[in-house]
């Protein structure tokens, strides 16, 4: 069985690896803290002391996207802390992460969050923490055990002793910090089974550890979230599934942030807003791994 943590090893020397790291940390730090301004690829550049090309190219073997995708991705992640964090009108929000536009920061906000900033907000002020944990860790059906269903991949996630809190994995048909999830599954035992694809392609998948927090906010926003990421991996339609394991650890600094979806995914599962999306915003449900199996039976993990 395949085992996954992260990207691949690179190709670099230790030292210069290393330089290539500072250079893009230190791009990464400046983008951070200016998110209101325009950042062109040269100015990024720039700041890394590389050429643009040679930037781009290193950035990209480094976090995995491109630098154009990483800002968008930071973007959206400050813009969900400061809705869940502060008293600031969305509007305000919307420029002060670098949109021009209050309409197209909307529609990028749901695309990839899966809610409005408004109905994030009241998200976090309207579900109790350890009613959500509490609904998570009885849900009923327990993992059939022997049962086979198709499914595109699975395995067994094995996360860091000590953590509290429940396992998601994600499927996506682009960078998973810039892409809503195509399927999401939580784990039952350590093992999960993500659905088959309905059209072959390359989907990326990712993995998370989502904490649990006394505070609703701190559960939306996973300040600390371990995670298990892929590259591009190519499932067919019709293929055969693939057995690969998954291995959850802390988040490295040069890491896009994690989607800004999937603990929202958890929570609206359980507990869903009493407001009904338009049909254009329907969400794909989440599949428990116990509920839709998959995967050939495994044993529970000790």
């Amino acid at each position: 069985m395949t085992a996954a943590t992260a990207l691949p090893k690179h190709s670099h020397r230790e030292t210069t690896l290393t330089v290539y790291r500072r250079a893009v940390t230190r791009v990464i730090a400046h983008l951070t803290a200016n998110l209101g301004e325009d950042h062109t690829l040269g100015d990024m550049a720039d700041v890394a002391m590389l050429s643009p090309f040679h930037f781009n190219r290193i950035f990209r073997e480094i976090t995995g996207v491109s630098p154009v995708r990483y800002l968008y991705a930071l973007r959206i992640a400050e813009a969900k802390r400061l809705i869940l964090t502060t008293r600031l009108k969305v509007i305000d929000i919307c420029y002060a992460v670098g949109y021009h536009s209050l309409g197209s920061f909307n529609n990028r906000f749901v695309s990839l969050v899966g809610y409005s900033p408004r109905r994030i907000r009241s998200l976090a002020a309207s579900v109790d923490p350890a009613e959500l944990r509490s609904l998570v860790e009885t849900r009923a059906e327990p993992r059939a055990l022997g049962r086979r269903e198709p499914c595109s991949i699975w395995g067994r996630i094995h996360v860091p002793q000590g953590f509290s809190g429940v396992a998601m994995v994600a499927l996506f048909d682009g960078p998973p910090s810039n892409a809503y999830p195509v399927a999401c599954v939580l784990s039952e035992h350590g093992a999960y089974a993500l659905p088959p694809v309905r059209q072959s392609g390359n989907f990326f998948v990712m993995a998370v550890g989502l904490a649990w927090y006394e505070h609703m906010v701190d559960v939306l926003l996973q300040p600390d979230c371990l995670r298990a990421a892929l590259p591009p991996i190519h499932l067919s339609a019709s293929g055969r599934s693939r057995p690969i394991d998954l291995h959850l650890e802390p988040g490295q600094p040069v890491d896009p942030p994690i989607p800004p979806s999937l603990a929202v995914r958890l929570v609206d599962q359980f507990i869903p807003l009493p407001d009904e999306l338009p049909e254009e915003d329907a969400r794909p449900p989440l599949i428990f791994t116990g509920r839709s199996a998959g995967a050939p039976s495994l044993p529970p993990l000790r």
